[in-house]
């Protein structure tokens, strides 16, 4: 790997991003970046948290100026039309760039909602003119804004807590509780109460919906015979793996960029990172599609490492956090591949560890006011990350601190 090679970055988020920074540092390749976004990177959490609560300024990734390295060229505007891997080259709408190594980091883009066309007061929270959207509509209401939310995942909860003081809200989730696919019972009620409190509006199980754009509002309906009328809609109904263009390169796509465990296609010179990549995952000893924050990063920083022979495999628990008014739910491990749940109860700290047949951790959700549930979930972490074979009993005993089933489950282990 010489000076003279260049690795090209399709992609302009924080995948994107941690990738150019980490190749820099690890590699003397030089990195050419090209981002359909006509701004410099940035992070995406705050869009449905500060910068819709209190319209907070973007927070920008790049706080220590790495993109003014010589070696980074971070190109704007740059929309990728084909790939030809025979010939290593990529063609823009204004020019073709050959690589030598060549990275996916084309993210994600939100789920459309069936029959529903473009429609200024019908948004999804994806990006910085996303939310000027969205602080348009409410601009543009004299009074208190009526606001439906389709969907109760996490953008859809965290743009209900950031709203909650100056709109009314309905939320329609099609599920008959919240977040179901990823928490047992008792933390969903403990959170739809929590949104309750603060006012908004829930529509649980709720089929059939359909939302008709009028002039000057949007109509929404539910059911037989239910019908809401809303100033403007936000969409929160997932997100689908940008994938069609390794897709039309001949790469292997199912829910995402196929890759092994170091990131890699099966062309040997092109990777795949962040939310539109399908890994395997040695933990779970399947490939697993990840949306998180933290993955995004760390699998940019292993690229860097992988090419530069220091890392010879990606090792992670995926990790997810949501800030919903003054409390947060994290999460470490993926959901569903566990038998059973076991609830812990430690104050205001509320745990659900899902278990295999084994008794190992294989996730773990939590919800605690402020910061309180962090230790508890980064603990936890340490227990899937090992594998290591736990008490049930002990774990749903909040008397039993989680720090002695840790050591007790690596004694076990050692034995």
């Amino acid at each position: 790997m010489s000076a003279s090679e260049v690795i090209v970055i399709i992609g302009g988020g924080l995948a994107a991003y941690h990738t150019a920074v980490s190749v820099c540092d690890n590699t003397a390749l030089s990195v050419i970046v090209l981002s359909e976004e006509s701004t410099d990177p940035y992070d995406r959490p705050p869009l449905s948290k500060g910068m819709l609560k209190d319209r907070d300024e973007p927070v920008w990734l790049d706080q220590n100026k790495r993109l003014t390295d010589s070696r980074i060229d971070w190109r704007l505007n740059c929309r990728v039309i084909s790939l030809d891997r025979d010939d290593q080259i990529v063609k823009t709408e204004s020019e073709s760039v050959r690589y030598d190594y060549l990275v996916f980091a084309t993210g994600s883009r939100p789920r459309s909602f069936p029959g529903v066309g473009d429609d200024s007061r019908i948004i999804s929270i994806r990006t910085l003119s996303d939310v000027e959207r969205i602080k348009h509509c409410l601009d543009l209401v004299s009074g208190r804004p009526s606001v439906a939310l389709i969907g109760a995942g996490f953008i859809g909860l965290e743009a209900a807590s950031s709203l909650s003081e100056t709109c009314d809200l309905a939320v329609f989730e099609s599920q008959k509780s919240l977040l179901s696919r990823v928490m047992p019972a008792k933390l969903s009620e403990q959170l739809l109460d929590l949104h309750e409190s603060n006012g908004v509006t829930f529509h649980l199980g709720s089929n059939n919906v359909s939302i008709d754009p009028q002039e000057s509002s949007v109509n929404v309906s539910w059911g037989d015979t239910s019908r809401g009328v809303f100033d403007f809609v936000i969409m929160g109904i997932g997100v689908l793996p940008n994938s069609g263009l390794a897709l039309d390169s001949g790469l292997q796509v199912d829910n995402g960029i196929v890759v092994d465990d170091v990131l890699r296609t099966s062309d040997p010179r092109v990777f795949a990172v962040g939310d539109c990549c399908r890994y395997r995952s040695n933990l779970y000893q399947t490939h697993v599609r990840v949306e998180s924050w933290r993955s995004a990063v760390r699998q940019g920083e292993f690229v860097g490492k992988f090419l530069a022979g220091i890392s010879d495999q990606f090792l992670d628990v995926p990790w997810f956090w949501s800030d919903q008014y003054d409390s947060s739910i994290q999460m470490s491990g993926l959901p569903g591949f566990g038998s059973r749940f076991v609830e812990r109860v430690d104050g205001d700290v509320v745990m659900a560890f899902e278990l295999n047949d084994a008794n190992q951790v294989t996730s773990v959700c939590g919800l605690a006011p402020g910061n309180g549930v962090a230790k508890h979930i980064k603990l936890s972490e340490m227990l899937i990350e090992e594998r290591l074979v736990v008490d049930p009993s002990l774990l749903a005993d909040a008397n039993v601190n989680l720090k002695q089933i840790l050591k007790d489950g690596r004694s076990e282990a050692s034995v």
